[in-house]
């Protein structure tokens, strides 16, 4: 299955509302990094900790949709 990534979340509450978001559409998803985010709690980010969402070729158009809000709300700041 083709996984393309579209979205970094900026902490994991935000990532698992998303997660959630996914499940609720039964989007299939993989948020990449998941495992190694409780590593390096807090605001300090290094290629380990950062969390990528990749979602199935066939979901991006919905999964983008979805996910905007968040994404309007990263261009803000």
């Amino acid at each position: 299955m083709d996984m393309t990534p579209i979205y970094t979340p900026r902490s994991q509450s935000e990532a698992s509302v998303i997660a959630a978001l996914m499940n609720a559409h039964d989007i299939r998803y993989v948020m990449q990094g998941e495992a190694f985010s409780s590593m390096y709690p807090g605001p300090f980010s290094t290629s380990l900790n950062e969390l990528i969402l990749l979602v199935a070729h066939e979901d991006v158009e919905l999964a983008r949709q979805l996910i905007e809000p968040f994404t309007q709300d990263q261009n803000k700041s």
